[in-house]
């Protein structure tokens, strides 16, 4: 009879062959990562966001307080110019200036 016990052992590893079907499901549970995925592809209009605040209102920032500086001071008026040269003065021996 012992070794007829022996041979259940045999019929143990049958049952141990059935779990196969229950391991065919976690291929399916293991697809499901594949969902998790595109959640995680998802976010990647987040770096536009990201985007969008850093590239157009920053720099339109940082030039408004540029352009909001005072304008230059204005250049004085220019100095008065000098008097026209006088009339020539009549050298002796040159023909009179014209008139």
């Amino acid at each position: 009879p012992a070794p007829k016990l022996g041979a259940a052992p045999k019929l143990g590893a049958a049952p141990n062959a059935a779990p196969p079907p229950n391991a065919a499901p976690p291929p399916k549970l293991g697809a499901a990562p594949k969902l998790g995925a595109a959640p995680n592809a998802a976010p990647a209009p987040a770096p536009k966001l990201g985007a969008a605040p850093n590239a157009a209102p920053a720099p339109k920032l940082g030039a408004a307080p540029n352009a909001a500086l005072p304008p230059y001071p204005p250049n004085p008026a220019p100095a008065p110019r000098p008097a026209p040269n006088p009339a020539p003065v009549a050298r002796p021996g040159a023909a009179p200036p014209p008139t």
